[in-house]
């Protein structure tokens, strides 16, 4: 019999973290029939043998390759190709989920096709890393760009026959953005982005200074991608912010100060970088005939 719900969860080099991931799976309160499908994106740490621990330990559990291309939307999509549940629900291999957390995508996705968790980041960060990234909240669902919301990639649960019917994950967004798309896409296409605030996933920040600085600018040059797919439904936007860009100026002095403000700003000056970046790359490739 075919499962209800498919767990995907993305990998690459998650050898050090994924046990934690799939052990908070093991707690889960769900008690309809669901699978645990590990999408390896060509881990080179022993990954997989590290996985392969599970397949008695977790329901349906089993491993799927997904190396024909490097991506975290080619390995969601990869294992989205091999699950068999009606009901798909996302997950980082670096995060926890809460006991509750599938059983509540799941309640939530009774009167929508797509469903948005909610993060934690205060169990898996220290004070200084949730300064790095301005100690948001995540009690609501996001919006970006100021327009739809949109539901993270981590923490997500969609219909399987939706993100068949739009798609599926756009694996040209490599670097960020691309569950921003995905989520305006399904809204876009007339279908309802509900929010279950107790689909609960424990967030696990970075915790260097140049991861944080890498996963900014990329999350910035993806941000620009998106704005420029999506241009039509939003507001004009500069190539270079000035607001953002006087703040880093008048920040600058950080650098020489205390770790989480030296963090911050880190993270802001390299997600404007990437923004910019992101900017003239398409502007480069607009000119050589590239489109899009």
């Amino acid at each position: 019999m075919k499962p209800a719900v498919s767990v995907i969860v993305p990998v690459l080099n998650g050898a050090a973290t994924l046990p934690r991931l799939l052990s908070s799976l093991e707690r889960q309160t769900y008690r309809g029939e669901w699978e645990v499908i590990v999408a390896d994106n060509g881990s080179v740490d022993g990954t997989s043998n590290v996985a392969a621990r599970w397949e008695s330990r977790l329901p349906g559990f089993r491993v799927v390759y997904a190396t024909a291309r490097r991506g975290v939307s080619h390995a969601r999509n990869a294992g989205a190709a091999a699950a068999g549940g009606r009901f798909l629900a996302f997950i980082d291999h670096d995060d926890e989920a809460d006991p509750e957390w599938l059983r509540e995508l799941v309640q939530a996705a009774r009167s929508a096709t797509m469903v948005a968790g909610r993060y934690d980041f205060k169990r898996l960060n220290d004070s200084v890393r949730r300064a790095w990234y301005g100690n948001r909240a995540h009690d609501r669902v996001p919006r970006a760009l100021s327009f739809l919301p949109f539901a993270s990639g981590g923490n997500l649960g969609i219909e399987a026959e939706g993100l068949r019917r739009i798609g599926g994950w756009d694996e040209s967004l490599d670097f960020g953005g691309e569950d921003i798309d995905l989520s305006w896409r399904v809204q876009l296409a007339g279908d309802r982005l509900a929010f279950a605030p107790g689909a609960v996933v424990y967030k696990r920040h970075r915790s260097t200074l140049g991861a944080l600085a890498r996963q900014q600018f990329w999350y910035g040059a993806g941000g620009a991608s998106l704005y420029r797919r999506h241009r039509v439904h939003l507001q004009p936007r500069a190539l270079v912010s000035l607001r953002a860009w006087g703040y880093v100026a008048l920040t600058s002095p950080d650098l020489l100060g205390p770790s989480d403000r030296r963090g911050r700003w880190v993270a802001v000056a390299a997600h404007q970088l990437g923004w910019v970046v992101g900017n003239v790359r398409h502007a480069l490739r607009h000119e050589a005939g590239g489109g899009g």
